[in-house]
């Protein structure tokens, strides 16, 4: 895994925020892009855990069914992240193996009837969003580092380390970034 220029970011690319350098939704954020073209661009933070289930929300199947910070915009509303599946209805693919979907009805449905299984799935609540070269202008400024991601590391099931994982996996200078403190101050 490596570093991207910023110049070919497209759909399925991670968004790894640096250490202390954004406001704090994105503050060591990892951001999964699901879109991005001349009208902007669309992403869900894979990271951020919330202290409470799916059940806490909707009556379902699977109360126990973890749910993330999926981005400041719209937090009240709940999408999907799963592993592409033309049986589930509404998927949006973005990459060959993820598709991201608006209807949470379709996707307890094929949980329910095992088309995709519990850790196939994150249920998140809001999004990331930038409107026409917003994203590109943030890139060019250095408030992003980006990479390649995948089913692995969306569906990592321990999101806690996940932030200091990618920085590894990337290598070189975002290896050193990995073990910066969350305090600076405490340095």
């Amino acid at each position: 895994m490596t570093a991207k220029s910023f110049s070919s970011i497209g759909p399925g690319d991670l968004l790894v925020a640096p250490p202390n350098q954004l406001s704090p939704p994105f503050d060591r954020a990892l951001v999964v892009i699901c879109m991005h073209d001349s009208n902007g661009s669309l992403g869900f933070v894979i990271n951020r855990k919330k202290d409470f289930d799916l059940g806490r929300l909707i009556a379902c199947e699977c109360p126990r069914q973890g749910v993330y910070f999926g981005g400041p915009v719209e937090e009240n509303s709940l999408a999907c992240l799963h592993q592409h599946s033309s049986f589930v209805q509404g998927a949006i693919p973005f990459t060959d193996e993820l598709s991201f979907n608006l209807d949470v009805g379709a996707v307890l449905g094929a949980l329910r009837d095992e088309i995709i299984q519990p850790w196939q799935v994150r249920f998140l609540m809001g999004y990331a969003g930038w409107a026409p070269g917003q994203l590109e202008a943030e890139l060019k400024a250095g408030w992003w580092f980006v990479t390649r991601g995948n089913k692995e590391l969306v569906f990592h099931p321990k999101s806690n380390i996940l932030w200091r994982t990618v920085l590894r996996k990337m290598g070189g200078e975002y290896a050193l970034v990995a073990n910066f403190p969350d305090d600076p101050m405490l340095n």
